[in-house]
């Protein structure tokens, strides 16, 4: 009996290791994605608020909180799997115009916002991202009835094996813009359109159309060149 106490002890200690220590295939943490806007009503026609973009110079997503619900301006850049917390240099203060203000975070990254009093306009410029030269952001301004979606993905043509490249979206309601930008290349393309019922059409830089359908998360299509010379594909997923 002693020794069948002891060997059933012995057998609950492995099993109790093997469960605790072992890795599991299904361990991957993600944030769930948002299904409502988390920006407050009381923002939608100021600077302060919530906006979202997507990163070029390799891919990323960017969200930024200015004083919604609380006194936090703060701002969260996601880029190659890496993320880091940026903090403002400065005050903010609601109805008045942003002018570049400066985020920053510890691991010296930087850039600045500019947002205009009532939050109709803003931008993103003098981005200082290590290992990323040239980064670009484009953004949108979320509102409390309008969920902000950002897509990262990839493009890549039919015709050219050499072109292809990072290719992200973000979308507000029934437009989107976003960014495009072939592997080793520091040029962007920008890209604007519309959404309806599901189908994006659009074109990136002037120089190139682009149609495609939302599939829950997953967002794909085509594009063709004006000269029609070149065409490919495009797909990505949702990230933000």
């Amino acid at each position: 009996m002693k020794k069948l106490l002891t060997m059933m002890f012995m057998g609950l200690v492995l099993f109790s290791c093997s469960k605790d220590d072992s890795p599991s295939t299904n361990n991957t943490t993600t944030t769930p994605l948002a299904t409502t806007p988390t920006a407050k009503a009381e923002n939608d026609a100021s600077n302060t608020g919530v906006y979202k973009g997507v990163f070029v110079g390799s891919t990323g997503i960017l969200s930024i909180s200015i004083k919604n619900g609380d006194d936090k301006v703060t701002a969260t850049l996601k880029v190659d799997g890496k993320t880091f917390v940026f903090t403002a240099a400065g005050e903010v203060i609601k109805g008045q115009a942003i002018d570049a203000l400066k985020f920053m975070c510890p691991e010296g990254h930087s850039f600045k916002l500019t947002v205009s009093a009532d939050g109709s306009a803003y931008s993103i410029s003098e981005i200082l991202v290590a290992g990323h030269p040239n980064a670009v952001i484009d953004l949108f301004k979320e509102k409390s009835n309008v969920l902000i979606k950002c897509y990262e993905g990839t493009y890549a043509s039919k015709t050219d094996a050499n072109n292809k490249g990072t290719f992200n979206l973000v979308i507000a309601d029934n437009k989107f813009r976003g960014l495009a930008r072939a592997t080793g290349d520091d040029d962007t393309s920008y890209i604007y359109g519309q959404v309806n019922n599901g189908t994006v059409t659009g074109s990136a830089s002037g120089n190139a159309s682009i149609s495609g359908k939302i599939d829950g998360d997953n967002i794909s299509g085509t594009w063709v060149n004006s000269d029609q010379t070149e065409n490919g594909t495009w797909s990505g997923k949702r990230s933000l």
